[in-house]
């Protein structure tokens, strides 16, 4: 009889406290940068980057960068591109830069991490002006091609988030 007279208490403590701690967290996360993952791997004809989906949220994310290839990577955001650019005119600018021309007007980079094989390294990304960016990686491979020319590059909007 005496531990259900000191149990029935604890019924009600142990919800409370649990909703502080919850609540407690909760603030503490308050304001950090929301997290996402993108992966590298290799594939038949180059390499395949996943998940950077065609619209995302204006935001500033702490990018964790998964290299699952045998090579090393870069995984580079620009913003700043014009609207409706193609991968094919993104990987011209691209190599112009490349051979010392300078980047179009309003590009600027909004991130990058670099990640050995089977490493997963994290950065943040301010992706806070809307408009067209471009990814891409500028290591070359063993033959001399730039990983961007084998599959490592994408194109993806910003758009603003209420």
């Amino acid at each position: 009889m005496q531990i259900r007279k000191l149990a029935r208490p604890l019924l009600f403590v142990i919800p409370a406290v649990g909703a502080l701690l919850f609540g407690l967290v909760s603030i503490v996360d308050a304001g950090q940068p929301t997290k996402y993952q993108v992966t590298v791997s290799d594939s038949s004809s180059g390499f395949v980057v996943e998940t950077i989906p065609p619209l995302v949220a204006d935001d500033i994310y702490k990018v964790g960068f998964a290299n699952n290839s045998v090579e090393s990577h870069v995984l580079v955001v620009v913003g700043g591109l014009q609207p409706g650019i193609t991968e094919d005119e993104f990987a011209d600018i691209l190599d112009a830069v490349g051979a010392g021309a300078p980047p179009p007007e309003g590009a600027f980079e909004a991130g990058a991490v670099f990640a050995k094989p089977g490493q997963d390294h994290q950065k943040l990304f301010d992706v806070t002006t809307t408009g067209q960016y471009g990814f891409f990686c500028p290591i070359p491979g063993p033959d001399g091609t730039l990983h961007y020319k084998q599959g490592f590059i994408g194109l993806f909007t910003v758009v603003e988030f209420p």
